[in-house]
């Protein structure tokens, strides 16, 4: 008798369910869905199928990009992102060099616009366009590794997950001292602290079932990489809260935009891609 009363207490204490956080909730993990299967088919698939996912991706956050910037012409936002988005499809097919000096004018021309468009905040906004062309291109790259290419995705996507969602359970339930009131008043560092723990062990679970080397140069590179991944999402809130926006777009139903569920990647893959090119060898 005790019991159901308690239970019924619990019960009657809890707040009714609002049916439209419940289909908010529903579009949220259908998007998330439908995302991950396209995704994982294209990945998995290798060669011109991740490379053309790259490069749609990468159209797509351009087009946020320079929707957030204001600029008039529709056209013009068309025609640029389409350009950025077909770098991806190109790499495979270019060189490091002629990929880097492409990229080396793309920052300079977005430099150029966004510095004399939004001031001081325009070095932070510049970097929008390269990030998110060098990520998509490091992304097609990192993928045709011989051997493990699909192993090096797969950890960068585990260990951006693990951050994202240590990040923010552990944020939610400790809070704490706001590690960017200004930016995003949200993080703490208490979540950047379970964040960068999460990811940790993401990649020593990675490495002791994937054979993928020392476990404890995994786990470093994984507390390295949250970080990074953390700059990323950051970056991104920053112009969000400059031009006073809460999400990217709308194209993702619960989510926002492409920008605001892929900004972790931003800055995470390209890290990678530059750490697999300067050891030589592949993590």
């Amino acid at each position: 008798m005790r019991s159901r009363n308690f239970a019924a207490g619990i019960d009657a204490m809890a707040p009714p369910l609002n049916p439209a956080d419940t289909k908010k909730l529903d579009k949220r993990i259908a998007s998330a869905l439908l995302l991950f299967s396209i995704a994982s088919a294209s990945i998995w698939a290798s060669g011109w199928y991740t490379a053309i996912f790259s490069s749609i991706l990468a159209t797509i956050m351009l087009w946020e990009w320079f929707r957030l910037t204001r600029i008039k012409s529709v056209s013009l936002i068309i025609i640029l992102s389409i350009l950025g988005g077909c770098l991806p499809l190109l790499a495979a097919k270019i060189t490091i060099a002629t990929l880097a000096s492409i990229l080396a004018v793309v920052l300079m021309a977005t430099l150029i616009f966004s510095c004399s468009r939004f001031g001081a905040m325009g070095l932070v906004i510049a970097v929008g366009p390269t990030l998110i062309m060098t990520a998509m291109v490091a992304v097609t790259k990192l993928r045709a590794l011989p051997e493990v290419g699909l192993q090096t995705i797969i950890w960068v996507v585990l260990v951006v997950c693990a951050m994202d969602i240590g990040g923010y359970v552990v944020g939610r339930a400790v809070g704490g001292p706001r590690m960017a009131p200004t930016i995003s008043p949200n993080k703490t560092w208490s979540g950047l602290i379970g964040g960068i723990c999460c990811a940790v062990l993401v990649s020593a679970c990675f490495s002791n079932l994937s054979d993928g080397g020392s476990m404890l140069m995994l786990m470093a590179l994984g507390g390295v990489l949250a970080v990074v991944a953390q700059g990323g999402d950051l970056i991104e809130s920053a112009w969000k809260r400059h031009f006073n926006v809460k999400d990217s777009s709308a194209l993702l139903p619960g989510h926002g935009g492409f920008l605001d569920r892929f900004d972790g990647y931003l800055t995470v893959v390209p890290t990678v891609a530059l750490m697999t090119f300067l050891v030589g060898s592949p993590i």
